[in-house]
């Protein structure tokens, strides 16, 4: 091995509410997708909900549900919308 690995192609989509930076969704050529949130985000305690599965008066939101990790997710993306 040479030490030169393959490059991944990786598109990023920069996500937002209401202009305030929510996170990044990072996916990957082979299907992973990574959601990460924004600290400024994560420690606004007036934040705009971004998800009801994240907000802290969703049933279990501090054991399953939490902004201070990634969401990994391969392949599809997060189910942050239930209709999508």
């Amino acid at each position: 091995m040479s030490g030169q690995g393959s490059a991944e192609q990786v598109g990023v989509l920069k996500l937002t509410l209401h202009g305030q930076l929510v996170g990044y969704l990072a996916g990957f050529q082979g299907g992973r997708n990574i959601l990460t949130f924004a600290d400024r985000f994560k420690g606004d305690a007036t934040r705009f909900t971004f998800s009801l599965v994240t907000h802290p008066a969703f049933p279990r939101a501090e054991k399953k549900y939490t902004l201070k990790t990634s969401f990994i997710f391969f392949p599809t993306l997060p189910k942050i919308c239930p209709a999508l």
